[in-house]
């Protein structure tokens, strides 16, 4: 049986499929000073919340744990949530993981 989907479902499934194919873990290792840099330039503190969307295989999210923040870390692909996870039970730090959609999202002002 063949599933029609809307073109927003279709592009969703598209991009699932996309990023769950390669193994962007190890891609995205090479990024991992840039979550340092970012938040040393925000002069993040102990204590301060941060929820990192498209959080892939944590790096910025390891970097907000690493000063003490208490980060939730998004993704939609469940092997980069797994990897980011793993990273962090690793290094001895604390992150939330969480599966979900961007869509998911209502953020206020």
């Amino acid at each position: 049986m063949t599933q029609i989907l809307s073109g927003r479902d279709s592009l969703k499934a598209r991009q699932h499929s996309a990023w769950s194919a390669g193994d962007y873990a190890v891609v995205g290792s090479t990024l991992q000073t840039v979550g340092e840099q970012l938040y040393e330039t925000l002069d993040l503190r102990a204590g301060q919340r941060v929820l990192d969307v498209a959080a892939g295989n944590g790096n910025a999210s390891l970097a907000a744990a690493r000063r003490w923040c208490e980060v939730t870390s998004t993704d939609f692909v469940p092997a980069l949530i797994a990897r980011g996870k793993a990273r962090a039970a690793a290094d001895g730090l604390d992150i939330a993981p969480m599966r979900v959609s961007t869509q998911s999202f209502r953020l206020m002002a």
